[in-house]
């Protein structure tokens, strides 16, 4: 095979993943863009990608019969589903580059970054999670929260065997633009306006840099602001209000957004910190001691993955680069935390 031809091949994996990953998307119930429209449109009718859509579709009602859909157990069967039908369509063995700048302002990681020191005295009176309440069983107008399943190998300390790990990171932006929360009717939104996220186990919000700002409870937000059940947040001539938060598992949560016209935002919100300590999401083991207890945050910002040092006494290291500040991870990056490390063996969008 010549280049010419191991390019050509390589192109339509490529294009043929996409149309993949927008048919299951589609079939998940989300809003497709107008290029997932036609990349589906493109290959529908096509041998191969009729064959994997059936055999998607089968293996699916098998994994989901018997289950809530809901329910993240099920959620992450049909999540590795999707990764094991998707790897021969993907390059999972291309070099990771790192990304040693801050990332843009407003992004998750920069968030924790920003207040993690003023907060970190006072982690031990916060709640693991927000308070529970009865499931949301409701339809949502918008599509839910931009999501990425991520598989890792966790080695610990001495560990003859790693272990397998997965964890899924959520990103709740409101905006006009191309983002999870589309706001239409609204010209005084921005693109990306306002982001939701869950930190130190609070539902918080954020304004992007908006030209006409964020409000919580009628007063204009600089930083990070926690909020609870009842908070009205003003985005433009739009006004949310906070209606439930369902806890299910720790470091995640889903929030409900409504407005006065009705509309409902089901918000996901996940949070991801890596360490040793009872307050880290993902707990690791270090004999050698030098994992710190919050020792990094994972976070997901424009549908990419970048991993924080939260002021750790050993640093983060990403491919063998100590990093400062964030750095992006991607398929097959080593990370390494004191004495512990994770491989990255694949990530989906889900």
């Amino acid at each position: 095979m010549n280049r010419h031809d191991a390019d050509r091949d390589e192109c339509r994996e490529s294009e043929l993943s996409e149309a993949l990953e927008a048919h299951t998307r589609y079939r998940e119930g989300n809003r497709l863009t107008r290029d997932e429209q036609k990349a589906l449109h493109k290959w529908t009718g096509d041998g191969e990608f009729e064959g994997l859509k059936t055999t998607i579709r089968a293996v699916r009602k098998e994994t989901m019969r018997g289950g809530d859909e809901r329910d993240p157990q099920i959620q992450a069967r049909v999540a590795r589903l999707k990764v094991k039908t998707l790897r021969s369509f993907r390059d999972m063995q291309r070099s990771s580059r790192i990304a040693a700048s801050p990332l843009p302002a407003g992004t998750d990681s920069e968030l924790v970054q920003a207040s993690y020191s003023d907060r970190q005295a006072a982690m031990d009176t916060f709640p693991s999670v927000p308070r529970a309440v009865e499931a949301v069983d409701m339809p949502s107008r918008t599509a839910r929260s931009d999501s990425v399943l991520l598989y890792a190998e966790a080695m610990e300390g001495d560990a003859i065997e790693p272990r397998e790990i997965e964890i899924k990171l959520c990103e709740a932006v409101f905006g006009r633009g191309h983002v999870a929360f589309r706001v239409e009717g609204d010209g005084q939104i921005s693109r990306r306006h306002t982001r939701v996220l869950l930190l130190d186990g609070e539902v918080v919000v954020t304004d992007l840099g908006s030209q006409n700002g964020t409000l919580v409870n009628g007063e204009r937000i600089d930083e990070p602001t926690p909020i609870e059940i009842g908070s009205v947040v003003e985005m433009g001539s739009t006004r949310l209000t906070l209606e439930q938060v369902e806890s299910e598992t720790r470091g995640y949560a889903r929030a409900v957004f409504g407005s006065a016209a009705g509309d409902r935002y089901v918000v996901d919100l996940s949070e991801v910190v890596l360490g040793r300590g009872r307050k880290a999401t993902v707990s690791l083991h270090d004999s050698s001691r030098r994992l710190s207890r919050r020792h990094a945050r994972l976070d997901l910002c424009d549908g990419k993955v970048f991993v924080t040092d939260l002021e750790s006494m050993n640093g983060v290291i990403v491919n063998a680069s100590r990093i400062d500040g964030s750095a992006q991870v991607e398929s097959e990056s080593l990370v390494q935390f004191g004495g512990a490390e994770i491989r990255v063996v694949g990530m989906i969008r889900c």
